[in-house]
């Protein structure tokens, strides 16, 4: 069940998952004049461009310069209101495949502790300059939500606690964070709760 009303997507785009293959990603996305395509991967890394990556494309300074410098290009950025149109490309595919074998292999590095520290201090840094909190800062999270249980997207907004105007039912607020659950849960959703 969808509850907003609009949303951003960010994953990258297809062309760069077919040269850099995430291990955990089971599709392949592009957007075309506002419409999502995508396509199944019937493995992680179903294609031979991804080897040449790996061999040759990978060590390449220029191509990496280009990536860094052109975020755009490889990675999909997609902002949808209402309703997001997209097409499966190839539905019958079976992207239900087991998480590879080579990525569940220890790190054979000399010094895993090491490489460990390294991989945390650049993820850091990417998320400190790629962030968007600042721009996430000055959206209006309550102008695009709606009632989970009736589809009303008119509230009376308290302090912790929103109050749908339609059916009145109540959602607590916590860290400014709406927790819209609908009303008529049974069952594993309950559980979610």
């Amino acid at each position: 069940m969808r509850v907003g009303k609009a949303g951003y997507i960010e994953t990258p785009e297809s062309w760069f998952e077919k040269m850099c293959p995430f291990t955990y990603h089971r599709l392949e996305i592009t957007a075309i004049e506002d419409k999502l395509y995508i396509r199944k991967k019937p493995c992680w890394k179903p294609e031979e461009i991804a080897t040449i990556w790996d061999v040759k494309l990978s060590k390449s300074k220029e191509l990496s310069d280009f990536l860094r410098i052109n975020p755009d290009l490889n990675h999909l950025r997609y902002y949808w209101k209402d309703s997001i149109d997209y097409k499966i490309i190839n539905p019958d595919c079976d992207a239900s495949w087991p998480y590879p074998e080579e990525a569940l292999r220890k790190n054979t590095h000399k010094n895993p502790l090491f490489i460990s520290i390294i991989r945390e201090i650049y993820l850091f840094a990417r998320r400190y300059v790629l962030s968007q909190n600042n721009r996430n800062k000055k959206l209006d999270i309550f102008g695009l939500i709606r009632c989970p249980t009736c589809h009303c997207e008119k509230f009376e907004i308290y302090a912790n606690t929103l109050k749908c105007l339609n059916c009145n039912s109540s959602y607590n607020v916590v860290d400014n964070i709406p927790r819209l659950y609908p009303k008529n849960v049974d069952g594993f959703n309950e559980l979610r709760i």
